[in-house]
């Protein structure tokens, strides 16, 4: 799968955290928490199970994740400080939402990143709002802790970057946060919220956010659909980051414009609102419900974790390409269980390095199989993948295919359900 040595790593450092935002998979729309968290975390043994071979050439570590906070594990100070002994030259982000851990951690953290030589090591607070709002979507996240663990880094000489999700509840508060950013040297990037689409219709749908104790349904999160547009706020860190680039942390182009203007918002009803959110839509039907996906050629699955020699180390080890997949996998979609087969050859050890990792089945045959649609299953192609990073097809309907001269046995059986 990879063309060379793996130069980025993204790590799911631990699965705990305290927030309950309702677009997280850890939890039923901020309520009841999903049944495959186990609140683990990855310890220091771990990274140096993974070689120092590996780690010297890694060039970027993101402690990011997919369903908790890299705060939350316990020896964080020391994994960065193992890290930077072997390769201080590598670039770290570390993404949380700032109320997890001590004034001390953070404080330590910075002088390091001051330390390292990378010269784009940065600590991200996603915190959406002020005092009186940033709970509303991070919910149980206490803003006194965030304030004393921003502070705190801010008292080094680490990079900060604060990452801010514009709702219809935050988005007059804008000014207010640039201004702080603009006055503690922090690097502001407002971001557009998911959710409110993801049915790709003309419409919008509100989030709902639900109770932690019995899945109860508590207040809904609206878009803002009333602003054109924003400005691209754009603070310098560094004169090493002073070339005024147009483009975002994740290397994408800024725009100006909101793709949510004037857009009508349909808002949950009574039926819904009565209802307990005790589990969300399972993926485990995956077979049946993208079995249409096998009459296509090619679906151009370009992938970005191929391209860039990135990896994803999940909270219990796992190699995995991408947190994507990572996410997939967490929440149980059945066919890359089958992919995958043996977990156990995905975990490195005394006896397993990384470069054996890299060199199982699942790495050099299974994954570009399922981005060219060679698969041996109802599929043919990676479901998560084609999502991710290949052009998603329409679905087909039964009329595009009546007098088609071959169907593949797993669309005939689509369009005779359909």
């Amino acid at each position: 799968m990879y063309n060379g040595e793996i130069k980025r790593v993204h790590v799911e450092l631990s699965d705990k955290c305290n927030a309950e935002c309702p677009i997280c998979p850890r939890s039923h729309y901020g309520g009841i928490v999903h049944p495959n968290i186990k609140n683990i975390q990855l310890g220091l043994d771990y990274f140096k199970l993974l070689g120092e071979d590996f780690i010297k050439n890694v060039e970027f570590w993101l402690f990011c994740g997919t369903r908790g906070d890299p705060m939350a594990n316990t020896e964080i100070v020391e994994i960065i400080e193992y890290i930077y002994s072997i390769n201080p030259e590598t670039q770290m982000n570390i993404n949380t939402n700032g109320s997890l851990g001590s004034a001390k951690q953070f404080r330590r953290i910075s002088e390091i990143f001051g330390e390292m030589r990378g010269g784009w090591q940065k600590m991200v607070f996603s915190v959406d709002g002020w005092e009186d709002t940033n709970h509303i979507y991070r919910k149980n996240v206490k803003w006194e802790k965030v304030m004393r663990n921003m502070k705190a880094y801010l008292e080094g000489p680490g990079l900060a970057q604060w990452d801010y999700l514009i709702f219809n509840h935050n988005k007059h508060q804008i000014p207010l946060v640039q201004k702080f950013c603009d006055e503690n040297n922090i690097y502001l990037e407002l971001k557009e919220p998911a959710g409110f689409d993801w049915r790709s219709t003309p419409e919008l749908r509100t989030i709902p956010v639900h109770n932690r104790k019995d899945g109860a349904f508590l207040y809904e999160i609206f878009p803002d659909t009333t602003s054109e547009g924003y400005s691209n706020i754009r603070h310098v860190l560094t004169e090493q980051r002073s070339e005024k680039q147009k483009k975002n942390s994740w290397g994408v182009e800024d725009s100006q414009s909101n793709r949510f203007y004037g857009r009508e918002v349909i808002a949950k009803d009574t039926d819904y609102k009565n209802h307990l959110m005790t589990q969300r839509m399972g993926i485990n039907t995956m077979y049946d419900e993208y079995a249409w996906l096998k009459n296509y050629d090619s679906l151009d699955v370009d992938c970005q974790a191929t391209r860039m020699d990135e990896l994803f180390i999940d909270c219990d080890g796992m190699f995995l390409p991408c947190c994507f997949i990572g996410g997939n996998w967490f929440a149980g979609d059945n066919q890359l269980s089958d992919m995958v087969g043996d977990t156990s050859v995905l975990f490195p050890s005394e006896t397993r390095t990384p470069e054996d990792i890299l060199n199982t089945e699942f790495f050099k045959k299974t994954l570009p199989n399922g981005m060219t649609g060679k698969l041996d299953d109802p599929v043919g192609y990676c479901v998560k993948c084609v999502q991710t990073c290949g052009k998603w097809p329409d679905k087909p309907k039964k009329q595009d295919y009546v007098d088609s001269t071959y169907l593949s046995e797993e669309l005939t059986d689509y369009i005779a359900k359909s």
